[in-house]
């Protein structure tokens, strides 16, 4: 008799569909959010993985991007909004030469094409956002 009540709940809670309302409900952990860093050099973009150009950064809505300037960068650079996900308002980074950094969370899903506003020919990458 102590056998058969636990094999009639399993069996209960299968019919009633219970086994795959926990495993749903367990896979859904929240995306822990990060920052992907992106080094500013010499008329363009670079991770440390990728010094090709133009790059294209790949994150989780809720994620950031964050420019340095090394202190031997020479020119001044900024990071600007040329387009992205519909309704995103037009951005930039303050101007730098050296030393400095600036960080922007992505919350929307979508591509964003940006520039430098000083190389717009030659220094572009994107963001590619996913949910």
């Amino acid at each position: 008799m102590k056998r058969t009540i636990p094999a009639v709940v399993a069996l209960l809670s299968l019919s009633l569909g219970f086994s795959t309302v926990a495993p749903a409900l367990a896979s859904k952990k929240k995306h822990k959010a990060s920052t992907q860093i992106v080094r500013i050099a010499d008329n363009y973009y670079y991770a440390a993985k990728n010094h090709t150009a133009p790059f294209n950064v790949k994150i989780h809505s809720g994620d950031s991007v964050k420019w340095m300037w090394p202190s031997d960068v020479g020119d001044t650079h900024d990071v600007n909004l040329g387009s992205g996900p519909r309704g995103q308002k037009a951005w930039a980074s303050p101007a730098f030469a050296a030393r400095a950094d600036y960080k922007r969370t992505f919350k929307t899903p979508g591509v964003y094409q940006l520039y430098c506003s000083f190389h717009t020919g030659e220094m572009v990458m994107s963001v590619t956002v996913t949910k």
